[in-house]
């Protein structure tokens, strides 16, 4: 997915789940970087989409139906079809990642209570899918409160102050980072406080309010982790007050 697309600001700042859709014949795979480069800019127009890319809006039609498709599917479904354990593999990948490149750089950060975080995620995910799968679907109530949490996880990785160099990015884990990154992917704030430091290493400028922010980040970091896994733990509701 494009992270910064025009409707990054509905995951990064207010954490709704998107979904991306383009057709990219074979040519355009081939072209990808420069498929539609008028894009954004005052010849973007109805009319040069017309006598150039798509003049009988056949493609347009297509996507169109797919997307109606899969709004009818999400309609249908019973539960909203989000596994969580592709999020824990993701939160496991970036952490790989980040142990790598941490792992030569002296930054005093003590990677373990990260990992302690994403594996306490990933079990947390498991075991939301297993309660999931032994649900009474006959309760709507309980299906309710599933789809909720399902609905709501996004917003667990938002963090109010937002990321250390743009505070208009509020997701700590799917904003895009401000900096290009010429590493792997990483957590996006930790990402620029990584480059900010490796930017800066040889020069005369004091590195350590870098390292402090970077630390600051990457607890910031861990605590938001360990409460999303706490946002997927069993909903108990409250009991009926019995009637006199």
């Amino acid at each position: 997915m494009e992270m910064n697309g025009g409707y990054a600001a509905f995951f990064s700042r207010a954490g709704i789940p998107v979904v991306h859709m383009s057709y990219l014949d074979d040519v355009m795979r081939k072209l990808s970087s420069v498929a539609f480069p008028v894009k954004h800019t005052q010849y973007d127009t109805f009319q040069r989409l017309q006598d150039h890319f798509d003049p009988e809006l056949k493609v347009h039609a297509r996507v169109a139906q797919v997307a109606g498709e899969l709004v009818r599917d999400l309609s249908d479904s019973l539960f909203l079809p989000f596994n969580l354990l592709d999020y824990a593999q993701l939160l496991r990948d970036l952490y790989f990642s980040l142990h790598i490149h941490m792992g030569s750089l002296g930054h005093g950060l003590d990677l373990s209570i990260l990992d302690s975080a994403v594996q306490n995620f990933s079990a947390a995910a498991f075991a939301f899918h297993l309660r999931q799968s032994n649900l009474d679907t006959s309760d709507p109530m309980a299906i309710r409160r599933v789809n909720d949490q399902l609905l709501l996880l996004e917003r667990a990785f938002l963090d109010p102050v937002g990321l250390p160099q743009n505070p208009y990015k509020k997701h700590i884990v799917l904003s895009p980072a401000e900096s290009p990154a010429y590493v792997d992917e990483m957590f996006p704030g930790i990402t620029d406080e990584f480059m900010r430091f490796l930017d800066q290493l040889g020069a005369p400028e004091d590195l350590r309010p870098h390292a402090a922010t970077l630390h600051k980040h990457y607890h910031l970091l861990v605590q938001t982790l360990v409460q999303a896994a706490d946002s997927l733990a069993e909903v108990v509701p409250p009991q009926a007050t019995p009637s006199h």
